[in-house]
């Protein structure tokens, strides 16, 4: 073999080598406008134009706002709409509102929420020929080990009789779950985007469903008072709580979409002032739910009264249907007494009462006895009630044990705005 030969076959050999390791150079797909308008409007941060924006509200709408039967929780308070749809479409290995390509929007991952809600996001695009479209399913669920309870307990027997109740806390479990699922359509004709709604039938959208349910969880570690007799309950001691809410989208104009901006430019449903509160509403799912407890309680052995009645009694609640009528509620406990002449809310309006009074002696001054009273310190600036809060560990306590109303400066709409914990129920306000 020639040299020549043996020299072509060589080099031959180096460039089909060097072609092997070439690398291949990998291609992202092309940002596509129609899939960023679709991320902007389910998860942008613009008030007038995004559902995570504009569903923050949810929570306070209809049935879900209000405090369940017993439970001192509102289901919408319990599950934090505030941020619910922010935290589903920004945290996890996805993120739905940095979506540049159809690729983007297909998600399947669990919501790492952080905060005790635990839940799943899907999201699937699909191109009909004429729109885009992304449906989004979202699950969202919380537990609550140390669940409030009030019942309402008649003191006389007549139907008008005064009320006194029944209040604890912990010992008891809610557990508090939401499934929805909506549908979000560019429209080629136009470049808008809107919501579509489908009112009624198999394929109704949006399906917004909210469920909870109550159960004893450790009797030992429920606190309890029947008016301000601390009592305990005993290990028979029963509670069950269902309820079940389904939300529904009102559509106007019937045209199956809602707009933020409409196909003309102008200002659309869901940008229109109260368009939440007008547009969606929960009420009860169909069965409602029932609620039944037999809470069977003896004087509670850590309170510091030394002259306590033996107290032996058993409250019962039954309601089949919470979405009608009334529970019927009985108490065999007639050794309580005059205990239930009062409750603890009595108590605390009694306590801010007290601290209102001894703020106003504290301020108070004599002009005829100018060391008497509210004096100004000496070489200091200020009074003797800037220096001493004579009320300090009773307000501090009423905070502690009260919850602000939605005007107080100290609500939280989302956990840690404005104090440390979590988002404050607007049900409980007050």
């Amino acid at each position: 073999m020639s040299r020549r030969i043996v020299s072509f076959i060589a080099s031959t050999a180096l460039v089909g080598s060097l072609a092997a390791v070439v690398p291949t150079v990998a291609h992202a797909d092309p940002v596509d406008p129609k899939v960023q308008a679709l991320a902007a409007f389910l998860g942008g941060s613009d008030p007038a134009g995004s559902l995570q924006e504009w569903s923050k509200g949810l929570g306070t709408v209809g049935k879900i706002g209000q405090l369940l039967p017993a439970v001192q929780s509102s289901p919408g308070g319990a599950l934090g709409f505030g941020n619910m749809l922010d935290k589903a479409f920004t945290v996890g290995s996805e993120h739905l509102t940095d979506a540049v390509s159809d690729g983007d929007l297909n998600i399947d991952q669990s919501i790492p929420f952080g905060d005790g809600r635990t839940g799943h996001l899907t999201s699937t695009v699909t191109n009909d020929g004429l729109d885009k479209h992304v449906v989004v399913h979202l699950t969202a669920s919380k537990v609550i080990t140390s669940q409030a309870l009030n019942v309402p307990v008649p003191i006389g027997a007549s139907s008008n009789a005064p009320q006194s109740a029944f209040a604890s806390t912990g010992g008891l479990k809610l557990t508090v779950s939401a499934d929805l699922t909506f549908e979000a359509v560019y429209e080629n004709s136009s470049g808008k985007v809107y919501l579509r709604v489908v009112e009624s039938g198999p394929g109704a959208t949006p399906a917004l469903k909210v469920d909870a349910v109550g159960s004893v969880d450790n009797l030992g570690d429920v606190h309890a008072s029947i008016g301000i007799l601390g009592v305990s309950l005993v290990n028979d001691s029963t509670f069950g709580l269902d309820a079940h809410f389904i939300g529904s989208v009102n559509d106007p104009n019937n045209d199956g979409r809602l707009y933020f901006t409409n196909p003309d430019g102008s200002k659309g449903e869901l940008a229109q002032d109260g368009s939440l509160a007008g547009l969606v509403d929960f009420g009860f799912a169909a069965p409602a739910g029932a609620l039944n407890a037999t809470l069977h309680m003896t004087a509670s052995a850590t309170t510091t009264f030394t002259a306590l009645p033996a107290v032996d009694g058993t409250l019962t609640v039954s309601w089949p249907d919470i979405s009608t009528g009334a529970p019927v509620v009985n108490f065999d406990g007639p050794s309580v007494g005059k205990f239930l002449n009062m409750t603890p809310r009595d108590l605390v309006v009694g306590l801010a009462q007290l601290v209102t009074t001894l703020t106003s002696l504290q301020q108070a001054k004599d002009n005829d006895h100018p060391d008497f009273g509210n004096v100004n310190l000496p070489f200091l600036k200020g009074s003797l009630s800037d220096a001493f809060k004579l009320n300090a560990q009773l307000k501090q306590f009423l905070s502690d044990w009260t919850f602000p109303a939605t005007t107080d400066p100290n609500f939280n709409t989302v956990p840690d705005e404005h104090h440390p914990g979590p988002a404050d129920d607007p049900a409980k306000a007050g």
